[in-house]
């Protein structure tokens, strides 16, 4: 079974309370590794940051889930992708094992953008050149992007 194959049937598991908190958790494990990189932790802002002071906690999506959303589009080669929020770059990183021209991540955290670096350059599979930029979402320059 492949990988994106695993964590698909990970998460069809029919589970009750705490065991599905353990599925989500070995299923971000595993796809972490399976990409050879550490996006797992939530991230907690003061809710201070930003142009609009609207920077919250949040937590990245599953794997199974992105992959689920990258199947839905059509990616050309030319495409240009750009992933508002990237946080640590596990959407990012997804992207750029597609044939695209670019994956460029917006993120308004300095230390969550060095992270995402990080994970840029251990990614497992990387087709596209990937470029983190640290800019607020809202007057970021997105003009090159061609999928968001």
């Amino acid at each position: 079974m492949t990988a994106p194959g695993l964590l698909r049937s990970l998460s069809r598991l029919p589970l009750l309370g705490g065991t599905l908190a353990a599925a989500r958790s070995l299923e971000s494990w595993a796809g972490d590794r399976w990409l050879n990189v550490r996006t797992e932790a939530p991230v907690r802002f003061d809710g201070s940051r930003g142009l609009n002071g609207d920077a919250c906690d949040f937590q990245t999506n599953a794997h199974t889930s992105i992959l689920q959303a990258i199947r839905s589009v059509t990616l050309q080669p030319s495409d240009v992708v750009f992933v508002m929020g990237c946080g640590r770059g596990r959407a990012l990183c997804h992207f750029a094992r597609q044939p695209v021209r670019k994956v460029v991540g917006i993120e308004l955290d300095g230390e969550l953008c060095e992270a995402a670096r990080a994970n840029a350059w251990r990614l497992r599979g990387r087709l596209a050149p990937i470029e983190i930029r640290q800019a607020d979402a809202a007057v970021a320059d997105v003009s090159q992007g061609s999928v968001f």
